[in-house]
């Protein structure tokens, strides 16, 4: 009997090498903030499941799913914002800090 791969594995293949092309073509700024919110995510994600399971209290994983969610949802977006280009750069010169907050004021 012949063995054969299964169709999807090729395509989650090509997938993943898009992904890590389209990554590597982002700016250091997004990739850091990328980094920064993912793994953020994930610990939330997974230590507050953990936290919530040892304690027995179904809210806390509630809570603890949804923001983890949230959090790699915030993470694609992101990404997308960084992958299709749809920032500005800003450059510029501060000469003066002119507010009404007390603390810049005698600035």
């Amino acid at each position: 009997m012949k063995h054969t791969e299964h169709p999807y594995w090729h395509r989650l293949y090509k997938y993943l090498e898009d992904f890590g092309t389209r990554y590597q073509n982002i700016p250091d700024f997004f990739k850091d903030r990328i980094q920064r919110y993912g793994i953020l995510s994930l610990f939330i994600l997974l230590f507050g499941s953990f936290m919530g399971t040892w304690m027995k209290d179904k809210t806390f994983i509630f809570w603890s799913f949804l923001l983890g969610i949230i959090g790699f949802i915030r993470t694609y977006l992101i990404f997308r914002t960084a992958d299709k280009k749809t920032y500005e750069i800003v450059e510029g010169l501060v000469t003066g800090i002119d507010g009404k907050n007390p603390v810049t004021e005698n600035l």
